[in-house]
């Protein structure tokens, strides 16, 4: 069961500006969180699992994870997806 607490888009492979439609998801950091500022944006290098109702991945390679109001925390390269059949849940890392 996925215990709402962000949004994910995703950016389909070769395209530069079109994010997909918003998804309900859960995610969880999975490194210590380390803030910086590169060209003048906030970067991020945390790790994230992110779960969301199955589905399949193949066409995408970036996301962008916002908190539940809205806020975005920031765009990552998928790294790696793992379907869970039996929960009806894909489970991603990014990062």
């Amino acid at each position: 069961m996925i215990i709402e607490n962000g949004i994910i888009e995703f950016r389909e492979k070769g395209r530069s500006s079109d994010w997909c439609l918003p998804i309900a998801c859960q995610y969880i950091p999975k490194a210590g969180y380390i803030p910086g500022i590169s060209n003048g944006e906030r970067t991020d290098t945390t790790t994230y699992t992110v779960l969301i109702d199955l589905m399949d991945m193949a066409a995408f390679a970036k996301a962008r994870l916002s908190h539940e109001n809205g806020n975005v925390i920031g765009q990552y390269v998928i790294k790696t997806v793992e379907h869970l059949r039996a929960v009806h849940e894909t489970k991603l890392t990014i990062g």
